[in-house]
């Protein structure tokens, strides 16, 4: 089964949809991150003080004093039940989601008891924003009840979700799925060295091809492979501390998909730029993939 895994970039400001334009410095999107996750911390010290069954009627509620504008609260457990929904109490609460997935096959359930596990963390996906109906880029903050369940935030991004942009996505599948069908017809060998040329025919612009195996160690790099290859990515996360090897290992498992990620861009010295990569099975213990850079 295939799933996309979307990340998007993370915004907010003091509490509102107020959102950042994409491309900036990244320390205003730490602060828009920390800013979030207070507010999830606001909700857990609701339920500290209040009580679960309080609190989880108190997020549902439209009126609630944790709904501002689009920012809601929501509780899910970890069985996929959700306990509460400040969005759509209505469609939401009983609902579960443990095998949900977005518009592009995101697995947005999972990725938030990953989250959870570790203690907090961000996870972005594609979802209907509630005052309008449009699906838009979203990017939650998840943060753990205790061992039956999780609490959450989210945002969301300043741009409609625009048929150029499922376009762009789709094409690159289309360049992935044609990198791993060279590497059926050429031999790993030969494929690789290919991927690793930066004149060669997998390098286009900022767009480049990927091998890692499952252990994180890297096969082919065409954005830097002087000195990528034969390094490991094992512990690389992102700017938000998002590990990339396991979105990645997931997104091959379950026979490809979408991450989007904070990385630096290997054209311009310094800027980290939102990535969204494709990635796709080569065998049970590779994946290869390719990805494009927002603006």
């Amino acid at each position: 089964m295939m799933f996309r895994i979307a990340l998007a970039a993370l915004l907010l400001c003091c509490f509102t949809t107020k959102l950042f334009a994409e491309g900036a410095s990244t320390k205003p999107i730490q602060k828009s991150v920390v800013e979030l996750k207070s507010f999830v911390d606001s909700g857990l010290e609701y339920i500290k003080k209040n009580g679960e069954a309080k609190a989880y009627k108190e997020f549902s509620s439209t009126n609630s004093k944790f709904r501002k504008g689009n920012l809601y609260l929501f509780v899910i457990a970890f069985n996929g039940k959700v306990l509460a929904h400040g969005g759509d109490p209505t469609n939401f609460v009983g609902k579960n989601l443990f095998s949900a997935k977005d518009k592009f096959g995101t697995p947005y359930f999972q990725l938030f008891v990953e989250a959870a596990k570790r203690g907090g963390g961000v996870v972005s996906y594609y979802w209907l924003r509630p005052d309008t109906g449009i699906l838009q880029y979203k990017t939650s903050y998840i943060a753990p009840i205790n061992n039956n369940a999780f609490i959450g935030a989210g945002v969301y991004k300043s741009f409609e979700m625009q048929q150029s942009q499922e376009v762009k996505i789709n094409e690159l599948k289309k360049f992935a799925d044609s990198a791993a069908e060279y590497v059926k017809q050429k031999g790993a060998q030969e494929a690789y060295k290919e991927f690793n040329d930066p004149q060669g025919n997998f390098v286009k612009g900022d767009w480049y091809v990927f091998v890692i195996n499952y252990d994180g160690t890297i096969l082919a790099h065409g954005g830097d492979p002087q000195k990528m290859v034969g390094t490991s990515i094992a512990d690389f996360k992102d700017e938000f501390n998002t590990p990339l090897l396991m979105m990645f290992v997931e997104a091959a498992k379950n026979g490809g998909g979408v991450v989007g990620y904070y990385w630096p861009h290997y054209l311009e010295k310094g800027a980290v730029r939102f990535k969204t990569s494709y990635i796709e099975p080569l065998d049970s213990q590779t994946f290869i993939g390719a990805g494009f850079y927002g603006n």
